[in-house]
């Protein structure tokens, strides 16, 4: 007998499956989880703590499994008896679509702030992650475009900027998933930004895509701001990213 179980789970659940076997796996996961393995009379007869993808337990006969992830995170694990498994061919590789795996377990979004030039100030946008979330802001991508020729500076900021646009210009990339614990804000300073991380010149209608190497992790209480150099400024800017539990 070979069955697969596979699933969205959300932070903190646990999915009980009454299947019949004598040998569990774990195939994809992209962070731990904790299998019990019990009898009918719900007698454990294995447990897995902090498994991850690639391990298994042989406790013999079990009818019963639940499945607990601290994270949200999308599943698939196989439960077999008699000679059925999935030991793989030595030397080969599995490749598992990370962010795929994410999007399915609705952790990741996307949102472009594009703040209304102010005469005698310069723009900013922001991906600013409130106190209290619980979460890490993992950014993986940056669009940055510009109106007109000007130089837009990267940095952390400490401060919530004055308009919170996410209802309306961010989503999850599972549609109709949660919303983000994140917010996406813009307004606009007189002050520019000082280049903490980088500063990007643009031309007119210019456009900077900008994939981070090992991403940037924004924690709570704790904003990733690009500001405009220049005054009565016209920009955008896109972020991508997932959010993951502390």
């Amino acid at each position: 007998m070979i069955e697969i179980i596979e699933g969205a789970w959300a932070a903190g659940e646990t999915k009980t499956f009454m299947l019949q076997g004598e040998y569990f796996e774990v195939l994809d996961a992209q962070y731990p989880l904790t299998v019990y393995m019990m009898d009918r009379q719900g007698a454990q007869l294995s447990t897995m703590k902090n498994a991850e993808a690639s391990f298994f337990s042989k406790p013999g006969r079990f009818e019963c499994v639940q499945v607990y992830s601290a994270q949200a995170q999308y599943l698939r694990a196989f439960i077999g008896s008699g000679d059925a498994g999935t030991r793989r061919i030595s030397s080969t590789v599995q490749v598992i679509d990370g962010e795929r795996a994410r999007t399915n377990a609705g952790v990741m979004f996307a949102g472009t702030a594009t703040p209304n030039p102010v005469a005698g100030q310069r723009a900013r946008a922001q991906l600013w992650n409130p106190i209290g979330t619980a979460k890490r802001l993992i950014v993986s991508r940056i669009v940055l475009s510009a109106g007109s020729v000007q130089t837009l500076n990267v940095t952390s900021s400490m401060a919530a900027e004055a308009n919170d646009v996410t209802a309306s210009l961010a989503a999850n990339k599972l549609l109709g998933g949660p919303a983000p614990a994140a917010q996406l804000r813009h307004g606009n300073n007189a002050v520019g930004v000082a280049t903490s991380m980088f500063g990007v010149t643009l031309a007119a209608g210019g456009v900077f895509d900008w994939k981070p190497a090992g991403v940037i992790v924004v924690p709570p209480g704790t904003g990733l701001l690009i500001g405009a150099n220049d005054l009565n400024s016209s920009m955008s800017v896109n972020y991508e990213w997932f959010e993951e539990a502390i």
